[in-house]
């Protein structure tokens, strides 16, 4: 689909200036850059173009070539002296085309698209992972799996406030990215969180979802390494590359709460770090989800209709968790804004 200001013009335009682009309605503006037509050996960019789309509307178009970077860049400020401050972002892949043989580049179009919006001082690889691009992709990140399979599991589920429950676990992710705490191990768990304690989802079940599998040649190769050592390549596969998942199922066994166990003492083991053998992980990301979780349980807290659970969820915050604020040092944002959530609902 093009909008119709474009129907007419040349397939091709070389030059592009903000008054050739639409107006655009909407508060918050997101672009992407696309790369299409590339053809194969020396007709490689024979027919590829760089197209512009507002979803999937297209907006511009032109020729490509390889290391376009400083394309992009000059792209981004047409774009925001266009749209100024209500462009957002200005997607693309991170591809071989884009950065060339210049090692900044990527770092110069992230930094741009940081300018954008407004982060940043967020760390490269979580803004990555918000902005769906780079590494953190759906074909490789856990988190979308972990994700999809958390709204299957929670499906039909309800929260004392009549919410869907799955919008819990959305809320609570959303919470971690507002707040800078969005890594792939970080918001798998977070997605996860509560699977354990409140369906019938099994241990095994979450690890045959994120665990990945080795190819028949690596398969062949430690056949032949580990043959002496009577060792079968899925096992020899499995510890070197699925620690990260075995630390994930201990993360959320950790914010598993069983009835049985006391609440300061549940909340205890989960701040303290080194309560779980981590494989691969070595920061407390339980911990960080729980302050998370915590949050989003406060914001909705009012809406549950009950004062008694309002005035428990207030003590055990204030007794059990809080105090943990001074040894948590990585947590404080998190824990600044439970305090001032707190004292609203005191205020009430």
């Amino acid at each position: 689909m093009k909008y119709n200001e474009f129907d007419e013009k040349p397939a091709v335009v070389r030059r592009l200036t903000p008054d050739q682009l639409p107006d655009l309605n909407d508060d918050e503006i997101i672009i992407s850059l696309r790369e299409e037509g590339l053809g194969t050996g020396k007709n490689v960019y024979t027919n590829a173009h760089l197209v512009l789309y507002h979803g999937e509307c297209e907006i511009w178009k032109e020729p490509m070539g390889f290391e376009y970077y400083t394309r992009y860049l000059e792209l981004g400020k047409i774009l925001k002296e266009k749209y100024k401050e209500r462009l957002v972002d200005f997607d693309v892949k991170y591809t071989a085309n884009l950065g060339g043989d210049h090692f900044r580049a990527f770092d110069k179009v992230r930094q741009f698209r940081k300018s954008l919006s407004g982060k940043n001082e967020m760390d490269d690889n979580e803004f990555d992972l918000i902005t769906k691009s780079g590494h953190f992709d759906k074909s490789t990140a856990t988190y979308w799996k972990a994700l999809e399979f958390a709204k299957e599991r929670h499906a039909g589920q309800t929260r004392d406030e009549g919410t869907p429950y799955f919008e819990h676990i959305t809320g609570v992710i959303d919470i971690l990215r507002q707040y800078g705490k969005v890594t792939d191990y970080t918001l798998t768990i977070a997605a996860l969180h509560d699977i354990l304690e409140d369906t019938d989802t099994t241990k095994d079940e979450i690890y045959d979802l994120l665990r990945t599998y080795p190819t028949d040649m690596f398969l062949r190769t430690t056949g032949r390494l580990y043959k002496s050592h009577g060792l079968a390549g899925e096992e020899v596969y499995d510890k070197l590359n699925n620690g990260n998942v075995r630390d994930i199922i201990a993360e959320v066994e950790l914010l598993t709460h069983d009835d049985g166990v006391p609440f300061k003492e549940y909340i205890d083991r989960i701040f303290q770090a080194d309560s779980i053998k981590r494989e691969v992980y070595r920061y407390n990301a339980a911990a960080i989800v729980k302050l998370a979780d915590r949050l989003h349980n406060l914001i909705t807290l009012p809406l549950c209709g009950k004062p008694e659970k309002i005035q428990k969820k207030i003590r055990e915050t204030e007794d059990y968790i809080m105090p943990w604020r001074d040894q948590f040092k990585s947590g404080e944002r998190l824990f600044a804004a439970i305090e001032a959530k707190l004292i609203e609902l005191k205020s009430k």
